[in-house]
């Protein structure tokens, strides 16, 4: 059965699948992470935030949903980008990443 927008939710991983796959080809990801890998990370991740923003109330959420997002792509997607054997190898979300999916204002993750 399929909700008031006329989408099967799953057909997202095929998009990401596809963004990824892109995205390797340019040369902007790792050759080696797996597109339909990725695609269901990124699927089961976007939810599972989702899920655990809606147990919040109408009057205080759990967290910010729009900084949980960013957050979460930062790790992911940083953590994904090709860089050039003669760089030095950074943590996932260092300023000087090949790619910054952060917001403006969204702040860093702590260095683990």
């Amino acid at each position: 059965m399929r909700g008031p927008i006329d989408v099967v939710p799953r057909s997202l991983m095929d998009v990401f699948a596809d963004l990824v796959r892109a995205a390797a080809d340019r040369g902007e990801l790792v050759a080696a992470a797996d597109p339909d890998h990725v695609a269901t990370v990124l699927y089961s991740s976007c939810f599972g935030l989702l899920y655990d923003w809606c147990e919040g109330t109408d009057e205080e959420p759990p967290f910010d949903l729009q900084v949980a997002f960013m957050q979460f792509l930062d790790v992911i997607l940083n953590g994904l980008c090709a860089r050039s054997s003669d760089a030095p190898q950074t943590s996932a979300h260092a300023e000087s990443s090949a790619l910054d999916f952060r917001a403006e204002g969204t702040p860093p993750l702590p260095d683990a």
